[in-house]
Order: structure tokens, then sequence, then C-alpha cells
């Protein structure tokens, strides 16, 4: 019985490990090509406007931090849309998921008397593969969120599991 229950958790360890070498690199979650920037901000030829993507000073922003291994880390700076703007949706436009495949979240708020920041960790559902409703945050301006690469593998998610 003792040989079932090894060979169980040894072949879960190999099927959980897997090559992060087929993964593009964090820049490219976000990048937009010259060719894309210049056909989207293209304005007529007597107007001449920059091929800068992040928003205008007087835009209200947040700033979305992707955080790979070896604490690599990009920052963009994402204008808030007038409809709402929450972690959920942030997470699905930034392709965090896709690229780290599990992640862990921070939301960084900026505090009232502006001393600093509130650290806010919010928990995400690998089963339903979303931000629980009750921590899916309207995001504000001067909000910081970070995706982060969350290291565990289903082995850990099985192990706590059975901690419980």
């Amino acid at each position: 019985m003792h040989r079932c229950h090894f060979l169980f958790i040894l072949s879960a360890c190999f099927a959980t490990t897997g090559c992060t070498t087929l993964t593009p690199p964090i820049g490219d979650i976000f990048a937009v090509s010259d060719d894309q920037a210049a056909q989207e901000f293209k304005t007529s030829d007597s107007e001449p406007k920059s091929l800068e993507l992040a928003p205008p000073p007087d835009v209200p922003s947040f700033v979305v931090e992707l955080r790979g291994t070896n604490n690599e880390s990009q920052k963009f700076k994402r204008p808030l849309t007038d409809e709402g703007t929450f972690i959920q949706g942030v997470l699905v436009q930034s392709n965090a998921l896709k690229h780290f495949g599990r992640v862990k979240i921070e939301l960084w708020r900026p505090r009232p008397d502006g001393g600093g920041y509130y650290k806010i960790d919010i928990p995400y559902d690998r089963k339903q593969r979303t931000v629980p409703p009750t921590y899916d945050y309207a995001i504000r301006e001067g909000d910081r969120l970070i995706f982060m690469k969350d290291e565990s593998s289903i082995l850990d998610d099985m192990l706590g599991s059975i901690g419980k």
C-alpha cells in the first residue's frame, strides 16, 4: 500500500513539472508592435501624435505590475474606464494567467493621508479560474495591482487539502 502512495506522489511530481522555456518574456504580455501602435494612434497628417502608450497625465490611472521569477518586473500605467475597472477584468486583459500559469495577486491602495499604501492580498480561485466576487475590488486612481508568478504546484494543492 505504501508503494502505491509513493508511485502516485512520484507520478504527480512528474506531471506537474513543465517547460518554462516555451513561455514568452514578460514584456510581450502588454506589448504592442510599432505597426499596431501607429495604426491605433494614427491621426491626420497635419497633426502628428506621439506613439506614447501611457495615458495622459490628466487621465485617472493605475499601475499594473507583472513580477516573474528572479524578481524581474515590468510596470504598465493603465487608464481607468468610465464603466469601472475590476481586478478580474485586469487579470484577463493582462494575460498574466497565460504567461504565468498560476498567479498571486496583491492590491496596493494609497492611504487617504498620502502616507504610503495598504497591502491587500487577493485570493485566486484556481478551480473556478476567477477572483472570488467578494475580493473583486474596483480599481481606484493611484492603485497598484501586482500579479506575481505562483511557484506552487498541483502537488502543493493536494498536500494542502490533506492538511486541512
